[in-house]
């Protein structure tokens, strides 16, 4: 326990991980070329603990991507897509 395992998994989806406004940046830019985006978001339970979007996550026809707003100061990039 408390030691993670990198397993080979053939075939696995690959994601990119973002956990820097730098990286957000660079993403932003990126998708506002794609003529499609899937949207998706986690939060905490909005029942026990004040709502708070833990995840995000972006489809693009070439990636799939992971955004950490706990780690990102601001999502201000993200404006343009919506």
């Amino acid at each position: 326990m408390g030691q993670e395992k990198n397993i080979n998994i053939p075939d696995a989806p690959v994601y990119d991980f973002i956990s820097s406004e730098r990286e957000l940046q660079l993403f932003a830019r990126e998708a506002m070329q794609c003529d499609m985006v899937a949207v998706d978001l986690e939060a905490d339970s909005m029942f026990h603990y004040r709502e708070k979007v833990c995840l995000l996550q972006f489809t693009t026809p070439q990636t799939t991507t992971l955004i950490d707003p706990l780690a990102v100061p601001s999502l201000d990039p993200l404006q343009p897509i919506f």
